[in-house]
C-alpha cells in the first residue's frame, strides 16, 4: 500500500490474517474495527486457545473505501485489554479485545527512531484560509474565449512557527489537481509539519508534538480533533497513527464546522515564532501542570468538580512565575477575629498583640488563597467576567466541599454552580497562558468565546 498524505482516510474496519508479536507463525484471521474515537478487534481462533493477556498485534489486511476501492495495509495494534470470548461451535473461538493505538505503515518502520511528524486537522485549513486564497490570481491572455477563465495556482510557501535547537515547526500546503470528470480545480490542504534535530523515541516525539497541538488549541481558541499523524523515519518509511479516546483522555468534541477565533495571518511571521519559542521554553517549565490542565480540559466527558480541582491544582503551579514574595497578616478569619477579640479582652500590650498577629495570622504569600488571588489578579483586566469580592475563598471552600463532602467552611458554591465556575477557571487559565507567552491582547480578549 503506498501511503498517500493527501488522501489519506482510516476506514471503518480492517479485514486481515493476524499474528502475535514475536509468533509470526501463529496466524488466526480477524478484523479491526473504527468506531468514532473507539478501536476494538475481533480474532477467530480454532483449538488451541487463544491467551488473553495479548498487548500487541500485526497483520497484514485490506479495507474497502467508500467508493468500493479495497486497500491493503500493514497494522500494528497495541495496548489491547480482552474483553469477552464467546465459543461458536467446531472448536471455533471469537474473541474480542480493546486496543489503544495502532500503525498503519510502510517501508520498515521503527517506533523509536522518528524524524518527523505530519499532523492534518480541519481546523488548519480554516487557519491559514488567507494563505490558501493568496495561492490564486487572475491571468490575463488576450486570445482567451469570451466564455473561458484562466485561474493561475501557485502553492504557498512555508509559514515558519517555530525554529530553535530541538524542533522546527511550520505550515506547509499541498495541493492536487483534478482535470477530468465533473470536479475539475485545484483543491488544497494545509498541513502542520514538525521535524526534529534528531531522532527521537515515540514517546518523545509524542510529547513535543502535543505541546505545538496544545498552542494551537491557545491561539486558535478551539480544541479540534486531530484527523490522524503520519510518522516518518526517513523518504520511504511512513506511518500513520491513531489512539482510542480512552488512550489519550482526549475525548474531543466533533463539530459539523469548526472556526477559529484567529488566522494565521493576524500573526507576522517574527510574532508567530516569538510566541511559539516562548511556549516551548513555558512546558519545558511547567509540562505537568499544562498536560494536566489540557488532558482535563480537552476530555468531554470531565466532569465540572473534576475539572474545577484540576484547574485549581494547575492555578497553584503556574502562580509560582509570579512574585511570591510579599507577606501580610490576613485578619478577615475567624480565627483570626477570636485571636483579636482574646487580645481585647485580655488588654494585652500592643507589642505584644502584634507579636501574636505575627506568629498566629502572617500570611507568607505561598498559600493557596494568596496564589488564587495574584493569579486572578494578574488577569483581571482582561477576563470576560466579573468575579466578587470573596470569590477566591468561595473557590477554595468548594475545592474542599469537593475533596471532603462533609466540610461545612463557608461561604462556597452550590453544584448548579460547578458548571459555571469550571469555565471560567479554564477561561483564567488559557488567557494566562496566552499573556504568559507573549500574545498580544486584541487576540485573545475580543475574540474570547
Amino acid at each position: 500500500m503506498a501511503l498517500d498524505l493527501t488522501n489519506f482516510k482510516f476506514q471503518s474496519h480492517y479485514i486481515g490474517v493476524w499474528s502475535r508479536t514475536g509468533h509470526s507463525d501463529d496466524k488466526f484471521s480477524g478484523t479491526l474495527f473504527i468506531d468514532g474515537q473507539n478501536i476494538w478487534i475481533e480474532l477467530f481462533f480454532e483449538s488451541t486457545k487463544l491467551p488473553e493477556n495479548l498487548e500487541s498485534i500485526s497483520g497484514i489486511t485490506y479495507s474497502t473505501d467508500s467508493n468500493g476501492d479495497d486497500h491493503s495495509a500493514n497494522i500494528i495494534a497495541e495496548g489491547l485489554k480482552f474483553e469477552k470470548i464467546s465459543h461458536l461451535g467446531n472448536g471455533l473461538r471469537h474473541y474480542k479485545y480493546s486496543v489503544s493505538e495502532i500503525f498503519i505503515y510502510e517501508g520498515s518502520f521503527q517506533k523509536e527512531q522518528i524524524q518527523s511528524i505530519n499532523i492534518k486537522a480541519e481546523i488548519l485549513n480554516e487557519w491559514s484560509a488567507n494563505v490558501l486564497k493568496s495561492a490564486y490570481s487572475d491571468v490575463s491572455k488576450v486570445n482567451i474565449p469570451s466564455n473561458h477563465y484562466i485561474l493561475h495556482h501557485c502553492s504557498p510557501h512555508h509559514n515558519w512557527l517555530l525554529n530553535c535547537d530541538i524542533i522546527s515547526v511550520y505550515m506547509s500546503y499541498i495541493a492536487t489537481w483534478a482535470f477530468g470528470g465533473i470536479n475539475r480545480g485545484v483543491e488544497q490542504q494545509a498541513i502542520l509539519h514538525i521535524s526534529f534535530r534528531q531522532k527521537l523515541s515515540f514517546d518523545d516525539a509524542m510529547q513535543l508534538s502535543n505541546q505545538i497541538v496544545y498552542l494551537l488549541y491557545l491561539i486558535t481558541n478551539r480544541v479540534f480533533p486531530v484527523e490522524y499523524l503520519l510518522f516518518e523515519n526517513n523518504c520511504s518509511d511512513k506511518c500513520f497513527y491513531k489512539a482510542s479516546g480512552s488512550y489519550n483522555y482526549q475525548y474531543i468534541k466533533h463539530y459539523a464546522h469548526i472556526e477559529p477565533h484567529t488566522l494565521l495571518t493576524d500573526f507576522s511571521e517574527s510574532e508567530i515564532k516569538t510566541i511559539s519559542k516562548n511556549w516551548v521554553d513555558l512546558c519545558s517549565e511547567y509540562a505537568g501542570a499544562i498536560n494536566s490542565f489540557f488532558e482535563s480540559h480537552t476530555n468531554v466527558y470531565t466532569r465540572p468538580a473534576s475539572l474545577i480541582k484540576n484547574c485549581i491544582s494547575v492555578i497553584e503551579t503556574l502562580s509560582q512565575m509570579l512574585d511570591k514574595k510579599e507577606t501580610y497578616l490576613d485578619e478577615s478569619t475567624k480565627n483570626a477575629r477570636l485571636l483579636i477579640d482574646i487580645i481585647n479582652q485580655y488588654k494585652i500590650s500592643k507589642q505584644d498583640a502584634t507579636k501574636l498577629k505575627q506568629a498566629f495570622l502572617m500570611v507568607k504569600g505561598t498559600e493557596l488563597k494568596s496564589r488564587l488571588s495574584k493569579f486572578l489578579e494578574s488577569i483581571k483586566d482582561y477576563l470576560p467576567y466579573n468575579f466578587e469580592e470573596d470569590y477566591v475563598k468561595k473557590i477554595i471552600n468548594t475545592r474542599h466541599r469537593i475533596t471532603h463532602p462533609k466540610s461545612k467552611q463557608e461561604p462556597y458554591y452550590c453544584s448548579k454552580d460547578y458548571p459555571r465556575l469550571a469555565t471560567e477557571l479554564s477561561l483564567s487559565i488559557h488567557i494566562f497562558l496566552l499573556k504568559a507567552i507573549g500574545v498580544k491582547q486584541d487576540k485573545y480578549i475580543v475574540k474570547i468565546n
